[in-house]
């Protein structure tokens, strides 16, 4: 009867550590689950940030191309500038030219 006993014993003890065992795979289930759920919610949020990123970038590209044009100014102007000085010192020469030829 004593053996009898001493097996109960035996395997009462393993019933309480294999049910340990059991409920720290269940917690550990559990917030692998909860981790799983977290990870979920950053996704939606990195997926957000990137449209954010990418709307950013199209309107950094269109003030890029509006600045672009607002810097080529000054040069179209003084490229203009310069073309109508040159014409007045041609037509000023030539002018002077055809009027020493007429005298």
């Amino acid at each position: 009867m004593e053996d009898l006993t001493a097996k109960v014993a035996v395997h009462e003890q393993q019933i309480r550590s294999l049910e340990a065992r059991v409920k720290a795979i269940e917690d550990l289930r559990e917030s692998i689950g909860e981790i799983k759920v977290a990870i979920e919610r950053q996704t939606g949020n990195i997926d957000r940030l990137a449209g954010i990123v990418e709307s950013i970038g199209e309107r950094q590209r269109e003030h890029e191309g509006r600045l672009d044009a607002i810097e080529a100014r000054p040069a179209e102007r003084w490229e203009t500038i310069v073309k109508t000085v040159v014409t007045c010192i041609v037509s000023a020469l030539v002018g002077a030219a055809m009027a020493g030829l007429i005298r």
